[in-house]
């Protein structure tokens, strides 16, 4: 019995550690000017995005990616985005340079911004 759930434990255990390493490289905290990674919601509206796979959040807008393609560094995403009331589709870029993350829109220009730690 012992030896089953130790091998049961270090199964799911690695089975985290994969996870983790299969992240996206834009997954985590990001904010247009490395000054307001420290900044909380409800004291000022510069505040960090937060990237999942998935989808981002950030001040009064969220984006649930519809689509996601690409990998080693660029990431070229197809979402939905709702904010202030609006709903739209969405086509833009992701691209990791170093401790810098590009968000690339073709309408709305580029916006480079510092990993919040």
């Amino acid at each position: 019995m012992r030896q089953s759930t130790m091998a049961v434990v270090l199964l799911v255990s690695g089975l985290g550690g994969a996870h983790a390493q299969d992240a996206p490289g834009y997954v985590g905290r990001w904010a247009n000017e490395a000054s307001w990674c420290r900044n909380k919601l409800g004291t000022t509206d510069e505040i960090p995005m937060i990237f999942s796979a998935r989808g981002v959040e950030g001040y009064e807008f969220r984006c649930r990616f519809d689509r996601v393609a690409g990998g080693g560094g660029t990431w070229r995403i197809s979402a939905t985005c709702f904010g202030e009331g609006l709903t739209e589709k969405r086509q833009f870029e992701l691209r990791r340079q170093g401790e810098s993350l590009l968000w690339i829109d073709k309408k709305r220009g580029t916006q480079p911004m510092a990993r919040c730690r």
